[in-house]
């Protein structure tokens, strides 16, 4: 593998591949996961520039030189979750990036859009791509895309996205002083190892349990709850008020008078209650 091992890279990654560019790190780990043998996961993918970053639903992730790119590919068995509990892994990644960017810049308040987004300020700061992965072991990608020094200002954000320079937010405009985002990276890993140590030999009751535990912690950072949303599901739009997040990591949304539990799909619009 390419890429220098520093200490703390040793503590959560078995090997690191790094690339000067690429067009997405998550790209390359599902395409290249069946070329990873067992004993080197986890795997860290890293990228100075990429180029055709990914976000949910195929969307187009910018990225520049100052935006922290980084995918983790791993067993599922290891990580000790199933192909149905990938959107788990998304919400406990969501946290992990959260407490990361606050000990980063303090005293920011970084909160959670269900499903895979982080906000500061009120905009987008991170957002979160889990995805499935060939391998004999059913393998895992964790993909993550920090603003840490973007210039959401450059006329390529518009081309990606005309709206894109209001609802996203960058770190370093937020921190009003320059940031390196290599010093954000060990603080991620570090919060998502510790998180995920937690449900280590753990059976599928305890499982339950110890990720009911951790949206408690979730919750209280849930950027929609009290908030009109518009959910969609295919090719269906749910309207509601949101209500938080359920112990299975679900959003509760009260529609038409009553609660529901949303398993899936995407906030489209969110408006102050």
């Amino acid at each position: 593998m390419n890429g220098t091992r520093t200490a703390w890279t040793a503590a959560y990654a078995a090997t690191v591949q790094h690339f000067s560019q690429c067009d997405s790190t998550n790209s390359w780990a599902v395409q290249h996961s069946h070329q990873i043998p067992a004993e080197d996961l986890p795997l860290l993918v890293l990228a100075d520039l990429q180029t055709g970053g990914r976000g949910r639903a195929g969307r187009s992730w910018f990225a520049d030189a100052g935006t922290l790119t980084f995918s983790l590919l791993d067993s599922a068995q290891r990580l000790q979750f199933s192909k149905s509990q990938l959107s788990r892994l998304a919400l406990i990644t969501g946290l992990a990036v959260a407490e990361a960017i606050e000990q980063f810049i303090p005293p920011v308040r970084a909160s959670l859009k269900w499903p895979n987004d982080v906000y500061v300020a009120g905009g987008k700061a991170a957002g979160i791509l889990v995805e499935s992965a060939a391998g004999s072991d059913h393998r895992v990608v964790i993909g993550v895309g920090v603003n840490v020094a973007t210039d959401l200002t450059t006329p390529a954000v518009a081309a990606v996205d005309p709206q894109l320079g209001q609802r996203a937010r960058s770190l370093a405009r937020i921190a009003n002083r320059p940031l390196d985002r290599n010093e954000l990276l060990p603080l991620i890993l570090e919060r998502l190892d510790d998180h995920l140590a937690a449900f280590s030999g753990a059976d599928d009751a305890q499982l339950d349990h110890q990720f009911a535990n951790l949206v408690k912690t979730i919750e209280t950072r849930c950027f929609l709850t009290g908030k009109e949303i518009t959910l969609q599901q295919g090719p269906a739009r749910l309207r509601g008020l949101c209500q938080g997040i359920d112990p299975s990591g679900a959003l509760r949304v009260l529609i038409d008078g009553q609660l529901q539990q949303i398993q899936s799909g995407e906030v489209i619009r969110v408006a102050s209650s």
